[in-house]
């Protein structure tokens, strides 16, 4: 089966799972959280959430993550005419008693990577606000 770069794996507890925000992911994300998946980082900010609130935010945001990277690993085998791999399906519950606020700034870089690889940019990039500054910040980059 053959996976493209818009999907990432985080490991958990020796299984391989895959995030991907696919079209399905991006759907669940906007009916969980009430904002499009632009805001997703200031879903996991500290300038605008709790620590609670990020850590929650930061669950439930791989929860859909891990749903929409086992929903495209089980389609692209069984469009193959492949057995699709074993993957875990955890709940956001189940996945709040596995991690601690340890483990937050790890699984903070996985959601974040996952999210850049799906939608295929910089999810933290920030826009050129006019456009005298572009070649200057293209020249930078």
């Amino acid at each position: 089966m053959q996976i493209n770069d818009r999907v990432t794996y985080l490991d958990i507890m020796g299984y391989s799972c895959p995030l991907c925000m696919n079209v399905w992911a991006q759907t669940a994300f906007n009916l969980k959280f009430g904002v499009g998946i632009e805001a997703a980082t200031e879903l996991l900010s500290s300038e605008k959430q709790s620590v609670a609130a990020i850590f929650q935010n930061c669950i439930g945001i791989l929860s859909v993550l891990l749903d929409g990277g086992r929903r495209t690993v089980r389609m692209r085998a069984k469009l193959a005419g492949e057995e699709p791999p074993v993957i875990p399906e955890l709940t956001e519950d189940e996945l709040s008693c596995m991690f601690t606020p340890a483990d937050m700034a790890g699984l903070m870089h996985a959601v974040l990577e996952a999210l850049s690889a799906s939608l295929g940019q910089q999810v933290e990039a920030q826009p050129v606000k006019n456009a005298a500054e572009a070649p200057a910040a293209e020249a930078s980059a």
